[in-house]
């Protein structure tokens, strides 16, 4: 069995935000400027494209809150102006924060329908806005998942944290039928373990922090050369 990461393995790793959308009673460029004032403390890919983006409509997001937390493969927390500020994954914001996000049903379906993957944002409970993030399919993967196929794998399957519609259309431009989407970092080692209690000998690639548990716990770790410091010392 090959379990694969989508984000920077799958794909390039250098997602571009294409649409920012805002929920009623929110502001679309306050929104994305919020967005780029919280995200632009970390280096990571999805919050490089968010300031980006932000930078390119010139719109100004100098430092004003009091305290930003990461929070590992969920999003980042924060204060803003005595306001609760989440910025995240679908399962972050909804799930773990209780945020009712059908405000956005319609472009969320929308977005996902197209394979691409959704930044939230929300202000003291209430969905604020989200962006919409296209990050190109490495044109080799369809190639790399028939040639696995044809050296014996029986099985391959995605793991990514990214919504099912997302997942499902990458899984189907890729050629692989098999996929678990809004998968944390510890679900992915689950997974992993799981495969191997039912007799399968496990093949896992990824290339962040996140996919560290599930690298370890495979029978092979395969890490990206350009992934993270982390997912390169777990790996084989």
């Amino acid at each position: 069995v090959c379990s694969s990461d989508l984000t920077g393995t799958l794909t390039q790793a250098s997602p571009e935000v294409v649409e920012v959308f805002s929920a009623p009673g929110f502001e679309r460029t306050e929104v994305l400027r919020v967005m780029a004032c919280l995200e632009e403390h970390f280096p990571h890919p999805v919050a490089r494209a968010v300031v980006h983006k932000a930078e390119e409509e010139n719109l100004q997001h100098a430092e004003e809150h009091a305290q930003v937390e990461y929070v590992v493969a969920h999003g980042v927390a924060s204060t803003l102006h005595g306001k609760k500020m989440r910025v995240g994954s679908r399962h972050y914001i909804e799930h773990d924060e209780g945020v009712d996000l059908s405000p956005l049903e319609a472009v969320i379906e929308e977005q996902t329908g197209m394979g691409r993957s959704l930044l939230f944002m929300s202000e003291d409970g209430r969905v604020a806005g989200m962006v919409s993030i296209e990050d190109p399919m490495r044109p080799e993967a369809p190639h790399v998942v028939e040639e696995l196929r044809g050296l014996g794998f029986n099985r391959v399957l995605i793991l990514t944290g990214d919504d099912e519609r997302t997942a499902r259309a990458v899984a189907a431009r890729v050629g692989i039928s098999e996929y678990r989407a809004q998968v944390l970092p510890t679900d992915k080692a689950r997974i992993v373990q799981e495969l191997t209690d039912q007799g399968c000998r496990v093949l896992m690639v990824g290339d962040g922090i996140n996919d560290a548990p599930a690298l370890s716990a495979s029978h092979v770790g395969v890490a990206m050369s350009d992934g993270t410091d982390l997912a390169r010392e777990v790996a084989n």
